[in-house]
């Protein structure tokens, strides 16, 4: 089998992610699909007439994008609040420039969770660059249809990765002409044999009479050439070759190398048949909205089918008694049976995630309403927040280990996204109760700041030591001087004329 051959699983999968990613990026992409997403009605084939046809029947449909949508919301409640790190010191580069390409730690979760939140599946390779005096180890992405095939094994009472095929694919300049590109396909084989982790490149030779037409992710095509290693290179750390592959699966809801279903998989199936429907609502439109004339008996003896033109300017002439014309006129409930499958669409996205297309009312509700409703919703979401946040942990704590000397991964390096999806603030009488508690000695000023923290009363990243700095650098008022009851308050009113009295004196800002 060549060295592209994808994993069972993988080609199971990869329709269910071209889908989802399809519709995750709107019209366009889906209209552009043509007759996969929006089949030909009957008469519509390859002719030049039916082409046109099914071209007008495509333009008419419109494709509401709730999959979309959901992903960005997805996306918002997991960096409502900045993820949250305790990494050492030593990776404060690795965290300005996770990817060496300029991109920091932040924007590398972002892209892993873009991944995970659509189709369920990346990965994160962890390298070591000693290039022009780097001598750190970096992140490389991989979305799931780039991680074409895998085997674990049982090695020291524990499954490993021992085989891992990852794909690149990259626009690089001609033999033959540097300013045009063509795209080359190159595969990635880590192996771990006899405890040893090594890299294989696996790249097309390239002439100018060869050219790669395989897409990513769609595996290899029929005519491709032959392809063979070009480099082995083995993973070292200190001189001592690793003893596993240093590769991440990020999954939405199992861990390691088995794919999971993706999150957004029933949404954009219902996208989609809502787009069929609303391209036969359009149509449906189109046929009944526009004026169509009928006549009978014009005709005579002598010229059985006349052309009847239409126009302010003609008339319909005819001597037949039995002559008649109209327009037809839409009578029935086709068109509404239709309005009415794409409202219960509608309703089902919004069902399985889709709250930013449902209608919400303005009733106020209760604190813990909120809080209860909000738990409940968002629990997938919370399960695939706490599944990056362990991988991404791990991914951090293996790039620490090769860059220092410690024997074993250290579990106190943590990057953590944000899991407090609720927005609803405390309440006055929340806050009355919490500090009549602290004052009684019920809970510890920790705990009280912590319930502060969770109600957004401090600003983003504020500790309970800043809090406490900044209160010993700022101490506290003084009380009031009570007022002496045989004198009058005291004013900034001018005396009134002839008591004698001096105005105050203002003092120059």
């Amino acid at each position: 089998m060549p060295v592209q051959t994808p994993h069972p699983d993988y080609v199971a999968a990869l329709p269910i992610w071209r889908t989802v990613e399809t519709c995750i990026e709107g019209e366009h992409a889906v209209k552009a699909g043509g007759a996969k997403f929006l089949p030909m009605l009957a008469g519509q084939n390859e002719s030049d007439e039916g082409r046109a046809a099914y071209a007008a029947y495509l333009a008419r449909a419109c494709f509401f994008n709730a999959t979309g949508r959901t992903h960005e919301a997805m996306m918002g409640f997991l960096f409502r609040k900045p993820p949250t790190d305790e990494l050492p010191t030593s990776l404060d580069d690795f965290k300005a420039d996770a990817d060496l390409a300029g991109g920091p730690l932040f924007s590398y979760a972002r892209q892993v969770t873009e991944a995970v939140c659509g189709t369920g599946r990346c990965g994160t390779l962890i390298d070591f660059s000693a290039e022009d005096g780097e001598n750190r180890p970096y992140f490389s992405f991989y979305p799931g249809t780039s991680i074409l095939n895998w085997e674990v094994a049982r090695i020291k009472g524990r499954m490993q990765l021992i085989k891992l095929v990852l794909m690149d694919a990259a626009y690089v300049a001609k033999p033959t002409d540097e300013f045009e590109k063509e795209l080359v396909i190159s595969y990635r084989v880590l192996r771990l044999v006899d405890g040893r982790a090594s890299c294989e490149i696996w790249q097309t030779p390239r002439s100018p009479a060869v050219v790669t037409t395989t897409s990513p992710g769609t595996g290899p095509a029929p005519s491709d050439p032959v392809m063979v290693p070009e480099l082995t290179t083995q993973y070292t750390r200190r001189g001592v070759p690793l003893d596993f592959i240093p590769f991440i699966f990020h999954n939405a809801d199992k861990p390691g190398e088995k794919i999971g279903r993706s999150p957004m998989e029933d949404i954009a199936n219902i996208n989609l048949s809502h787009f069929r429907t609303s391209a036969d609502l359009e149509n449906a439109r189109h046929v009944c909205g526009v004026p169509t004339p009928w006549a009978k008996c014009f005709g005579s003896e002598a010229n059985p089918n006349p052309e009847l033109a239409l126009g302010a300017s003609f008339a319909w002439v005819t001597d037949n008694p039995d002559a008649d014309c109209g327009f037809l006129e839409f009578n029935g409930q086709g068109v509404s049976c239709l309005e009415k499958a794409a409202e219960e669409k509608q309703t089902q996205m919004a069902a399985v995630g889709a709250r930013l297309i449902e209608p919400k009312g303005g009733d106020a509700k209760a604190y813990d309403t909120v809080a209860l409703e909000a738990s409940a919703e968002t629990s997938t979401l919370a399960r695939i927040g706490g599944q990056i946040s362990e991988t991404l942990s791990r991914a951090c704590q293996i790039a620490d280990w090769w860059l220092g000397t410690a024997t074993v991964l250290d579990p106190k390096i943590k990057y953590s996204l944000n899991t407090d999806f609720t927005s609803a603030s405390i309440t006055p009488e929340m806050l009355t109760a919490m500090v009549a508690t602290l004052q009684a000695g019920h809970i510890s000023k920790e705990t009280f700041f912590h319930q502060m923290e969770r109600g957004e009363l401090y600003k983003p990243g504020w500790t309970f030591e800043d809090e406490q700095d900044s209160i010993d650098a700022n101490p506290a008022l003084p009380p009031p001087l009570p007022l002496d009851p045989n004198k009058p308050p005291p004013t900034n009113e001018p005396p009134a004329p002839g008591s004698g009295k001096k105005p105050p004196v203002k003092k120059a800002a």
